[in-house]
């Protein structure tokens, strides 16, 4: 992995959120795949009072969820 959010995207993936961790991975995926990922985890709006951009390309902006089920 060779990118300007390496070491945030590593902290990710080793994080115990399961929210985090699938950011990481879909980060990782893009820059995998040859994509340019131009944000990361990216506070919108004044301190992110709007919210957050998880995952930025050039061509796209992702936000993620992660949801879990208690069956």
């Amino acid at each position: 992995m060779s990118s300007l959010f390496e070491q945030a995207i590593i902290n990710a993936l080793n994080s115990i959120n399961p929210q985090k961790v699938l950011e990481g991975k879909v980060a990782n995926t893009i820059i995998q795949a040859g994509f340019d990922l131009v944000g990361f985890n990216k506070a919108v709006g004044l301190n992110g009072e709007i919210g957050e951009i998880d995952v930025e390309t050039s061509n796209a902006i992702m936000v993620l969820y992660c949801l879990r089920l208690k069956l």
